[in-house]
């Protein structure tokens, strides 16, 4: 966990984490172990969800077993405690593709509301840049 800027909450990084004979531990990795094109590709998103969603559920709600296993957040115990739900914000901006990924999506599931920021702002990938250089500085932009 950290705060870029010594300021403000904590960020905590979720990162899928594989058991040790898999022999890779990242989508490069996994594609090139497998010799396929990341799901995508093919129209599916399953290494979306297996690199991104799974990561952040198992940081939130805890994981049982395995390389990911954690407690449930304080959050999620608190917003189970309270009867609230958690709202997952989506990073999907203003852009032609990612306002065609976020099209048809839910605004819910089981366990989680969904808000996309970027696109209630109006901003596309040269804002989100501009507004992480000025904040955290250009070494946080890649």
């Amino acid at each position: 966990m950290f705060s870029p800027n010594g300021h403000g909450p904590t960020i905590v990084r979720c990162r899928k984490e594989t058991l040790p004979g898999t022999g890779y531990s990242d989508l490069y990795g996994n594609c090139i172990a497998n010799e396929t094109l990341p799901s995508l590709a093919f129209g599916l998103k399953s290494c979306s969800i297996k690199w991104k969603q799974k990561p952040q559920d198992h940081a939130i709600k805890g994981a049982r077993s395995g390389p990911n296993a954690a407690p449930p957040h304080p959050v999620w115990t608190e917003a189970q405690r309270r009867g609230v739900r958690i709202v997952k914000l989506i990073g999907y901006d203003c852009g032609r593709a990612d306002l065609r990924r976020s099209r048809n999506l839910p605004e819910a599931v089981a366990d989680f509301d969904y808000a996309y920021p970027l696109q209630i702002l109006g901003w596309n990938r040269t804002d989100c840049v501009r507004a992480i250089t000025d904040a955290l500085g250009v070494d946080m932009v890649r």
